[in-house]
């Protein structure tokens, strides 16, 4: 029994022709069509229906549902990643309420692990119990934890939890029995750990040459980090660290399912890390930011993250979509359906790989019961750079009559206050921003208070936005080719071309040593020298 339709976990060696050659490598069997779905709504099962006939590889069926229609799928495009996780906390909470359903009936499903961390941020900041479906939340994954671990030690040396934690991390050979020698030393002198390492050419110290030397490169490399982090922001301290430290090379070897999640998982932490600090620096501009005021913020978002799922609390369910074949609820959102991201940009160079990925998206599509919500965002963090998806093609591959859109109220609001709405003022709902090539739309339902009035914050706020816009909304305007810039990160570098997409400017400039960059000039704040 199987379906053609659905993911065939390809990523673990499953072949599509085990399915649709059966008949032919078993001519005596008989295939019995199960076409009936008892779960979705007849206008999930005929989206879902439209979407995989674009696969060439398939046995052809007609699924059908005799459930109620249902409300159409709701398409939903944010200004950026965080609106999008906070677009769709606040419809949980909308959707709860009319409903009249637990938080368990709701999940939210996302590609790539990865993703977890806006949308755990969002649901904690909302205040709206979930909980990581056959996995660990975000800042309690293996690699997030021995990365922090690593920023936590080069920030304070005193931090004895870390060290033991990054000693051998990537593996050095400086094994346990090591340690404990380390460990028994310095307790003889009242030392701490650190002080015997820094002393670790001491001939007290009862251990071989080879190991002290390898000892000896440990402590070059965190005292070279050290020095290295009173003049550097966050980010690129962070990056350095990771690099410097041999995690990014040991992550990026790793080719299995499980390590390109890992090597993931790193990328949006320095995602993470850059969307600190420009949410600060849109506060403050120009403020720096080190590695220790970014430690300090994700401090309680670590401690949050217990993954404590004993007690039975309605907790919203967030999950791969792997990790969802076979379950349903009664309210479903698919979150980052951009291109490159779902499908993977891998996944694009060959139509097996994309028809794989078709096959996930419709898994996805027929989890829920009643209601559907696919989202996207028009910006992206990526490595610590701003990138710009295209909504995913999957979306254009379901027929337009089972979908509306949802649109700004507002199309002319300037992005930059949706930025800023975030960044400690009082927030409103983010709204959706049209961008579907759809023909149904729906007006989004106006904003909710969440906060009373507040004079002060707003006078505030209205200043603020005053300053940044003149110094970055005015000089995008002034950016051309050929001209010599600076940014306050990337340094000094020359535009090599300027491009206008929907309003926006973006450009490519080649910066002396960290290459070429795509920046949105709004936000770029580059400083023109020539």
């Amino acid at each position: 029994m199987g379906d053609d339709s659905q993911s065939i976990y390809a990523f673990r060696g499953a072949k599509i022709e085990n399915i649709l050659n059966f008949q032919k490598d078993y001519p005596g069997c008989k295939m019995i069509k199960l076409e009936r779905n008892y779960r979705s709504t007849q206008t999930i099962v005929n989206a879902a229906n439209s979407l995989i006939a674009k696969n060439t590889m398939r046995i052809k069926k007609s699924v059908f549902s005799k459930n109620a229609a249902g409300n159409k799928i709701m398409l939903t495009r944010t200004e950026n990643d965080t609106d999008e996780a906070f677009y769709i906390a606040d419809e949980i909470v909308a959707t709860q309420k009319d409903l009249n359903i637990n938080l368990d009936e709701i999940a939210v499903l996302y590609r790539t692990n990865a993703q977890s961390r806006q949308i755990e941020e969002a649901m904690r900041k909302s205040n709206i119990p979930h909980r990581i479906y056959a996995g660990l939340s975000f800042y309690q994954r293996k690699e997030i934890k021995d990365i922090v671990a690593y920023f936590r030690f080069v920030v304070n040396t005193s931090d004895e939890e870390a060290l033991l934690r990054i000693i051998n991390y990537p593996s050095r050979k400086i094994g346990e029995k090591t340690i404990e020698k380390l460990q028994q030393f310095a307790n003889a002198k009242n030392h701490n750990l650190w002080q015997t390492i820094r002393d670790i050419h001491n001939p007290e110290i009862p251990l071989n040459t080879p190991t002290k030397q390898r000892i000896a490169k440990f402590a070059d490399l965190i005292d070279q980090l050290k020095k290295t982090g009173d003049e550097t922001d966050a980010f690129n301290m962070g990056e350095m660290i990771i690099k410097r430290s041999g995690i990014f090379a040991e992550l990026k070897a790793d080719k299995s399912v499980e390590g390109t999640s890992r090597f993931q998982n790193m990328q949006e932490l320095l995602n993470s890390i850059q969307e600190y600090i420009d949410k600060k620096q849109i506060e403050k501009p120009n403020v720096f930011i080190s590695l220790s005021d970014y430690l300090e913020n994700i401090a309680l978002l670590s401690t949050q993250d217990t993954g404590d799922d004993d007690d039975n609390e309605p907790k919203v369910n967030l999950m791969t979509i792997h990790a969802a074949k076979g379950l349903e609820f009664d309210v479903v959102f698919i979150a980052g359906a951009e291109e490159g991201l779902f499908p993977g940009i891998m996944a694009t160079f060959y139509a097996n790989d994309l028809e794989e990925e078709r096959r996930l998206f419709y898994v996805a599509m027929t989890r829920p019961r009643k209601k559907l919500v696919i989202t996207s965002a028009s910006m992206r963090y990526k490595f610590g750079d701003v990138t710009f998806p295209e909504p995913s093609r999957f979306i254009k591959d379901i027929d337009p009559q089972f979908t509306e859109e949802l649109m700004n109220e507002d199309d002319s609001k300037d992005p930059f206050d949706t930025m800023f709405e975030e960044k400690g003022f009082d927030k409103p709902s983010h709204k959706p921003v049209s961008n579907f090539s759809t023909k149904q739309k729906k007006k989004a339902p106006p904003p909710k208070s969440k906060a009373p009035f507040n004079a002060s914050k707003l006078s505030r706020l209205s200043d603020v936005k005053q300053r940044a816009g003149t110094e970055n909304i005015t000089g995008a305007a002034d950016i051309q080719p050929g001209q010599h810039v600076r940014h306050d990160r990337f340094g000094n570098g020359m535009v090599d071309s300027v491009e206008d997409q929907g309003g926006d400017r973006k450009a490519i400039v080649n910066f002396e040593k960290g290459g070429k960059k795509t920046l949105l000039l709004k936000y770029a704040r580059l400083k023109i020298l020539s």
